[in-house]
């Protein structure tokens, strides 16, 4: 963390403003530069409530130093330009009630997942939106919830994908999220699981996966198991 990187305003002059704070708003952009920044957090954590890395022609990496990453509302990355992000072994939390991971349908990024998790921690008031861009990902976790969906979309290959009851899974509709291990869910009659196309209309959504796998209070619709 070096205040000569940091400035409040894009393209700005560097100022004492090394972020750190759940308030704090983070930009990586074209005046960022197009070499590799390395994210080295004195506390081992990063904190924001948005990140937002689209228009950055580089290397984001937050491999070198294994930092966690807390956000509250969203990460995007979703551009053309060519760029790069190293995620390291640590866990990226999306703590807000409607927190949004946000590849979507940009091009020319390079994802490595490493040994990361994201962790969807906060319990949803409005869609929580996972915007996978299609990319490979080690772990993804999803607190439980009551009424509102928890949207997988982009067609992602996921190592390790838990979630817990109760919940609303919808999952994109005409594409195959890919799970090679889809941990067991332990629902009850008080906490169902409610598994769906994300178009509930007339969409078909595809899960596969490579584990035998138990959900107890599950219920299904538009859902084709491969």
């Amino acid at each position: 963390a070096d205040n000569g990187h940091w400035s409040a305003t894009s393209g700005g002059a560097s100022c004492a403003c090394v972020p750190n704070n759940t308030t704090d708003s983070l930009t990586f952009d074209a005046n960022s530069g197009t070499g590799t920044i390395v994210v080295s957090m004195p506390s081992g954590t990063l904190s924001a409530t948005n990140i937002t890395a689209s228009n950055f022609n580089g290397t984001l990496d937050f491999a070198t130093s294994d930092n966690a990453v807390t956000i509250i509302s969203s990460f995007t990355n979703s551009s053309t330009v060519t760029r790069q992000l190293d995620m390291g072994d640590g866990t990226w939390t999306l703590s807000g009630v409607q927190a949004t991971w946000g590849i979507g349908t940009g091009t020319n990024l390079t994802l490595n997942a490493n040994g990361s998790t994201i962790a969807f921690t906060g319990t949803a008031s409005g869609q929580r939106r996972f915007q996978s861009g299609g990319k490979t990902y080690n772990v993804l976790t999803v607190n439980g919830t009551t009424n509102f969906p928890f949207v997988i979309s982009g067609a992602p290959t996921i190592g390790t994908f838990t979630a817990s009851a109760p919940n609303r899974l919808y999952f994109g509709a005409a594409t195959t999220t890919t799970i090679t291990n889809f941990t067991d869910i332990s629902g009850s009659s008080s906490s169902q699981v409610f598994i769906s196309t994300d178009v509930l209309s007339n969409g078909v959504a595809t899960i596969s996966t490579g584990s035998t796998w138990i959900c107890d209070w599950c219920a299904f619709q538009g859902i084709t198991a491969a």
